[in-house]
């Protein structure tokens, strides 16, 4: 019983600290190549560009694989 409880910690903080890992990556746009992030950074002064497709696309969690699947690298394109 013990070991259960020490390994369901375990797992939570591992998921927590992946979720923070991944929002961290998302405010720090770390994820997207250099001149992505230029450009979103500069996006109020740049006319037409709107934000990247993943900080467009709203879903709920139960789809969220299927959505990163669907998507691969095309999160990271920029809507104008």
């Amino acid at each position: 019983m013990r070991n259960k409880f020490a390994q369901d910690i375990t797992s939570r903080v591992t998921w927590k600290n992946r979720k923070k890992f991944l929002e961290d990556q998302i405010n720090n746009l770390s994820f997207y190549n250099i001149g992505v992030k230029e450009i979103l950074a500069n996006k109020d002064s740049l006319a037409g560009v709107h934000n990247s497709v993943a900080n467009i696309v709203e879903f709920d969690n139960e789809y969220a694989v299927a959505i990163d699947i669907a998507f691969r690298t095309s999160t990271t394109k920029i809507l104008s």
